[in-house]
């Protein structure tokens, strides 16, 4: 099977080509579904350049390696029938704004699954009335900017559960539950009112499950770091100085 490979950057916006733009963007880098709650959103993608109008088709990725602890970029495989799209293709003239609603059609399982969501531009050199004569033309060579987001959907019992193990560098922290820890919410701590000099910047990250992390830390600092799951599942992970410091 052939594999796409991705690596998590910036705000989830991807370029094909390296000198390019950011032509087309996504009002936002993440959605959730949760069970119990609707299994429907709506997107909104919009066209920020100036004078071209684009072709927009949506792909859709599954995260298959979480967990393993030896890969060093993300990897994704093309998948169907997880998500209706409508529209899945559609124009955008310049500065148009399009909403596109996505539907997950699946049950949900006992751990989380991870998609990313493409949308690909292709310039287009004439414009359409409407987008039934967009999705019948063949889309031209020149590749554009793309625009990427993750979709998570939690499984019927998310647990967010990180332990701790901590040696004179720093500490290791391991995801056990069944859905990512996003470390990204604690931007700063201060563990001591010394004049303002016993603050840190903490420079989170997101920790699937199954996965480890390494935060480098001196081993008399306490640290106590706010960790979420989804927007109801949040947590603090507490750890106290090493034995001895």
């Amino acid at each position: 099977m052939r594999f796409i490979y991705f690596m998590f950057v910036g705000l989830f916006m991807f370029a094909v080509q390296a000198h390019a733009q950011v032509h087309i963007s996504v009002d936002t880098v993440q959605r959730y579904f949760l069970e119990g709650s609707k299994k429907f959103q709506t997107l909104r993608v919009r066209n920020n350049h100036p004078k071209d109008t684009f072709e927009i088709g949506a792909e859709l990725f599954r995260y298959v390696n979480i967990g393993d602890r030896t890969a060093k970029t993300a990897q994704f495989e093309p998948v169907q029938g997880h998500f209706l799209l409508a529209p899945k293709n559609f124009v955008l003239k310049p500065g148009q704004t399009r909403s596109v609603r996505l539907v997950y059609t699946k049950d949900y399982g006992d751990q989380e699954t991870v998609y990313r969501l493409a949308f690909k531009p292709r310039e287009v050199e004439k414009e359409f009335e409407n987008n039934e004569q967009a999705q019948s033309i063949k889309p031209s060579t020149k590749i554009v900017t793309a625009a990427g987001m993750l979709v998570l959907v939690s499984p019927k019992d998310p647990v967010l559960k990180v332990t701790h193990v901590r040696d004179e560098n720093g500490i290791v922290f391991t995801n056990e539950g069944n859905i990512a820890a996003d470390f990204r919410f604690t931007r700063e701590y201060c563990y001591s009112s010394d004049n303002g000099n016993g603050c840190m910047e903490l420079t989170g990250k997101r920790i699937y499950p199954g996965e480890t992390w390494r935060f480098e830390i001196d081993p008399s600092i306490p640290l106590r770091w706010a960790i979420s799951g989804y927007n109801q599942l949040r947590d603090w992970v507490e750890v106290d100085p090493l034995s001895g410091y």
